[in-house]
Formats: structure tokens, C-alpha cells, sequence
């Protein structure tokens, strides 16, 4: 099919635009796999009423040229608004932009390289049966190439009402790029899982709130942005608010959440109202990377426990910012669903995903693995409930300078505790806790200059004590 284009229709039918497999060949002695090939198709400005899909292009196809679903107002479709798998050809291109999907089921699910998500509103209307379904407004999934996407943008969607994530990541990308969409009232935000893996992935400027709802009772976890398994992952500049607030029996609910990440860059976030604001099950967290990783930069992000601030106690678990790495003492580091455990210098087994995997660290020339090192620079990070406002462990180096944190009301812990090889500690503005700051490693390979705390730094000996000021 070249050239083809369906526009300007008003189609009502269980399915409105569909790609048929081919008849299999007639001669037995071909071995070859039979394709659908589309080149420059158009579906355009129509309007699609359809009780199952209104545009499947699945199975044994592939697309050539340049591919555009544009325009498009789509009702109904509990099987999935959308749906585009297949193989894109070199060269080719799939544009989904401009749709108005108001749907009962899934909205926009794709499987093709050169992808782009694009300026499309995705509102899940339930109906009857479909109340619970754990849809997805856009979904990036293997099709005929088991590699996934090769370069993919999802860019300035509005999504809401979905049950399952605004945006679900669940297939290899090699190069991902999230941005400028606004999403609200879904059962997750961002995520990637099950068999995603990037090389790079950029998630900025996203507007994210009211993210758990009544359903995060059943979720495993509840988050705004949740990355898996990236080579390399930016998540910069993001607003998030109201995350897992009515969720107070899933096991993690967190604004933004890291896993499997070598390379990790969080900055310029604003954070606020994640988790129920009275006592609840599981863990809550602002900022949580889990390990195995390689650097992590946590910078300029400004997270809070609650917009308003409570002086109440709560039993509960609340991390402004959290960063764990199995150490020697503790070789297990969990989060949620996801564990790290760590097998030796160089290896670290993680489960929960859908099949375990083994991460090795890279080494040196001479044979010597470099520690996990983490930076913590600019921040507002402040926090209420049982544990440290900011818990940041690293195997490497760490450097925690120029920040501002509270823990409010329950002072049975340090507001700060930092586990590292080598430490440094600068400039920093520290209320609260047990201790303000509590450091925990080799105090010969600790620099501590030039902090102001209200209840003190241990351990900290000559020529340090001097140095740093305590202060109400």
C-alpha cells in the first residue's frame, strides 16, 4: 500500500482503521515471512466512534516513508485507541499528533523506531467493566523488532484518568525523550518496567499530580517518575505534586524513583504532598535512587514533605532523599518491589523486575573498581517521620554541599545521614534530628567545613569541630 490516506470520515464500527496479516504464500517452498508494507500512509481528521479500536496496525507489518495519524477524534475503543507495531523501515518515520482520544480502555500503544508522540489529549472515561482496568495512556512496547525503539519523543500530551501510568515504558529504547506533557488523576506517572532498558533517556519539564488515587490501594508502588535500567537518565526540571496520597497500603509511593541507573542526573525538580499525610504502610520518599549505579548528581531540586508544614508526629517511613548502595556491612539494598544484592566488588544481582539481571562495575586499568560516588549539591529537601530527612549511601565518594534541610517533629534520628568512602560536607544549613548530621565511614577521608546545624555533627574531631557552627 503507497500513498494511501484516509481522511476527513466519520466512522462508526467496532474497528475503524485496520491493517490485515497477509494470506501466507501458496507455494509451500517459500520460506520467506509474508509482510504488509505501508508507505506514506495518512489517517487524517476523522472522526472514529469505535466499541473496540479505532486504529489497530499490528502484526506482520511494516511501515516505509513517513507515517502520520494527526487530527483525529476517537471515542470509545476498550481494546486500545491506538495501537501501531510492526517494523518502521529505514528511513521511515510514525507521527501519532494532534488526537483527541476520550476512551474506555488503553490510549496510544507503539512499537516502531522513529516515534513521535506528539500535542494528543488521552482522558480515560470508564465504563462498566472497564472501571478497573489497568490501562495505560501511552504505552512503548516490543513488536516484530524485540530490540524496541531506537529513537522515540513523547512530547506535549495531556493525560489524565488512566489507571494504570500516564506513561508506560515496558520495551528497550536507545534513545528516549520525555517532555512538556501534563498529567494528572493516573494510577502511576512516568514509569519503566518490566523489559525496559535505555542508553539514554531525558524525562523534562513535565507536570505531574494527583498520581495513586483511590486505586494505589491495589498498586505495588505508587510514583510520579520511576526510571529502570538506563545507561544514562536526566530527570531535570519536573513539577510533581500530591503523589500516593490516598495509597496508604502500597509498599513505596515516591515523586521521583531510580533503579539500575549508571548515570544518573535529578535537577531542578519541585517535589510536594507525596505519600498520606497521617500514618501509612511501606515507605515514602521525595527523591529515591536504588542501587546498582555508577554516579549520581542530585542537584537544585526542592522537596517537601507537605506544601503546608505539620509539626505532627507520624510513625512512618519518609525520605526527603534517599540513595542506597549495598555496602560490605548491609549487602542488600531494597526499595518496594526492587532489591540489590550485592555479589562482589564488580556484581550486583537486582530483582523485581520481570527476570533478575546482573550489573557489573566497570574497572580501572589496573584492575581496582571505582565506588559508586554521589553528589548532592543546592538542594531543599525537607521531610517528617521516622527517618533521616536525607539518607545518602555511596561505596565511593560523596559530596553533600550548599544544602538546606529539615526534619520536622520526630527527632529520634539524624536529619542527615551520609555512609560513603570519602566524604565532604560544606556550606550546608541542617534542623532537626537526633543529631543534624550524622557521618558514618573513616573520619580520616571526611572534610566537614563551614556547616550550621541546630543539634551538632558526629562523629567530628579536631580540626573540624572548629570550624562549623551550632546554631538554633
Amino acid at each position: 500500500v503507497i500513498g494511501a490516506t484516509i481522511r476527513d470520515n466519520a466512522i462508526i464500527a467496532p474497528v475503524a482503521v485496520q491493517a490485515i496479516d497477509p494470506a501466507p504464500a501458496l507455494d509451500t517452498a517459500v520460506r520467506a515471512p509474508q509482510m504488509l508494507m505501508c508507505a506514506a500512509l495518512r489517517i487524517e481528521d476523522n472522526v472514529l466512534r469505535c466499541e473496540q479500536q479505532a486504529v489497530s496496525l499490528t502484526g506482520q507489518m511494516i511501515h516505509m516513508m513517513a507515517t502520520r495519524i494527526t487530527g483525529n477524534e476517537i471515542l470509545g475503543c476498550r481494546l486500545g485507541a491506538i495501537t501501531v507495531l510492526g517494523l518502521c523501515g529505514p528511513g521511515a518515520s510514525m507521527r501519532i499528533s494532534d488526537n483527541s482520544l476520550n476512551a474506555t480502555g488503553p490510549g496510544i500503544t507503539a512499537a516502531v523506531d522513529g516515534l513521535w508522540i506528539e500535542g494528543n489529549k488521552l482522558v480515560f472515561n470508564p465504563q462498566g467493566d472497564n472501571k478497573l482496568l489497568d490501562g495505560a495512556g501511552i504505552t512503548l512496547r516490543t513488536g516484530l523488532d524485540p530490540s524496541g525503539a531506537d529513537q522515540c519523543q513523547i512530547l506535549s500530551n495531556q493525560i489524565s484518568g488512566f489507571t494504570g501510568a500516564a506513561i508506560a515504558i515496558q520495551s528497550p529504547t536507545r534513545e528516549l525523550m520525555i517532555k512538556l506533557n501534563i498529567i494528572e488523576n493516573c494510577g502511576n506517572g512516568i514509569i519503566s518496567e518490566n523489559e525496559a532498558r535505555s542508553a539514554s533517556v531525558s524525562i523534562e519539564n513535565n507536570y505531574i499530580s494527583d498520581i495513586g488515587g483511590a486505586e494505589g490501594k491495589r498498586k505495588g508502588f505508587v510514583v510520579g517518575i520511576g526510571v529502570l535500567r538506563a545507561d544514562a537518565a536526566t530527570v531535570a526540571g519536573n513539577t510533581i505534586r500530591r503523589i500516593g496520597q490516598n495509597a496508604e497500603h502500597a509498599p513505596l509511593r515516591a515523586g521521583i524513583a531510580a533503579t539500575s541507573v549508571q548515570r544518573l542526573r535529578v535537577s531542578g525538580n519541585d517535589i510536594s504532598d507525596v505519600a498520606p499525610p497521617d500514618d501509612y504502610l511501606g515507605l515514602g520518599a521525595g527523591i529515591m535512587v536504588l542501587a546498582p549505579y555508577a554516579q549520581a548528581d542530585v542537584t537544585f531540586n526542592h522537596v517537601d514533605r507537605e506544601a503546608q508544614p505539620s509539626s505532627q508526629d507520624i510513625d512512618s517511613q519518609w525520605y526527603a532523599l534517599l540513595v542506597g548502595k549495598p555496602l560490605d556491612k548491609h549487602p542488600v539494598s531494597r526499595i518496594g518491589d526492587y532489591a540489590a544484592v550485592r555479589v562482589d566488588e564488580t556484581r550486583t544481582l537486582v530483582f523485581g523486575a520481570r527476570r533478575p539481571y546482573v550489573v557489573t562495575a566497570a574497572a580501572e586499568k589496573h584492575g581496582d573498581v571505582r565506588g559508586a560516588s554521589a553528589s548532592v549539591l543546592g538542594n531543599v529537601l525537607a521531610a517528617r517521620g521516622t527517618t533521616p530527612a536525607v539518607d545518602v549511601q555511596a561505596s565511593g565518594d560523596c559530596l553533600f554541599n550548599d544544602n538546606r534541610c529539615e526534619l520536622r517533629a520526630n527527632n529520634h534520628n539524624p536529619a542527615v545521614r551520609i555512609a560513603s568512602g570519602t566524604t565532604i560536607v560544606n556550606a550546608n544549613r541542617v534542623r532537626g534530628g537526633k543529631v543534624s548530621i550524622e557521618l558514618l565511614g573513616d573520619p580520616k577521608l571526611m572534610t566537614v567545613l563551614g556547616n550550621v546545624t541546630t543539634d551538632g555533627i558526629t562523629p567530628l574531631g579536631a580540626p573540624w569541630d572548629v570550624l562549623n557552627v551550632k546554631s538554633g
